[in-house]
């Protein structure tokens, strides 16, 4: 009888596993996004859309899917940013005077780019994803890689990322080492988003050139996945991304 009971109990927690598993497949995720300089004055408010598809992303085919990320950039509020890397910021403003100067074959020129395909990895066991990289958000490269376990996510679970930027990050080559912390889960409700059980991870990163800094995550296992990135870096500069809505890819 007591077999009967453990395979009874195991068939139904198999069956409301398989209900909760993430589906990602053909959906657009939409974020708010705020890049927060280092004085406390968000540069950008816009839009960043996360469409996950079934095609196999060309730099790891076998593990990997096709995300296609665009960005809605804040024309305005981006004049103000600071590009972080020194080299490459000259050449933009080499680049620019060109433009401004009205010199053939510059007209169109512009550093920021609307969309990006990188990848990512869903499977029964594991989320884990590239995050935005590129304009503004190249910052989130010092914020590591976001990936959850779908199984062992609990309160008090601990785990250690290591990611190592190499000579295309410039200022930011180096070794970075990431501790995620699980603290704890909550009634998370914001704008079309409702979770009753979403995750909040602490996340300590130290860097061997930049330093210590830290971030936080919210994650749903259930529903919608990366709920929420609040990243601070080393030079007081932060983004925040809040997902907003989900919707079925067009």
């Amino acid at each position: 009888m007591r077999y009967v009971i453990f395979f009874l109990v195991l068939s139904i927690s198999l069956s409301v596993r398989a209900q909760n598993k993430l589906h990602v497949k053909n959906k657009t995720f939409s974020y708010e996004a705020f890049f927060i300089n280092s004085k406390g004055d968000t540069l950008t408010n816009e839009i960043i859309e996360m469409s996950f598809t079934d095609a196999p992303w060309q730099f790891q085919p076998t593990t990997q899917k096709d995300v296609l990320i665009t960005y809605n950039t804040d024309t305005a509020g981006i004049k103000s940013f600071i590009y972080p890397f020194e080299k490459v910021r000259k050449k933009h403003q080499k680049f620019q005077a060109k433009k401004e100067s009205g010199k053939r074959g510059w007209e169109k020129w512009t550093w920021l780019n609307d969309q990006e395909i990188t990848g990512y990895t869903l499977n029964d066991t594991v989320f884990w994803i590239h995050p935005p990289r590129d304009n503004q958000y190249k910052y989130m490269e010092l914020s590591g890689m976001p990936g959850m376990d779908l199984v062992k996510i609990r309160t008090g679970e601990t785990w250690t990322e290591a990611l190592y930027l190499l000579t295309g990050w410039y200022d930011w080559k180096g070794k970075l080492v990431s501790t995620y912390t699980v603290t704890g889960s909550y009634n998370y409700t914001y704008k079309k988003v409702f979770a009753p059980e979403a995750w909040n991870i602490a996340i300590e990163h130290t860097h061997s050139k930049l330093g210590d800094y830290s971030s936080e995550m919210i994650f749903d296992d259930k529903e919608y996945g990366f709920i929420r990135f609040d990243n601070r870096y080393h030079d007081g500069n932060r983004i925040i991304m809040n997902l907003i809505e989900i919707k079925d890819t067009q």
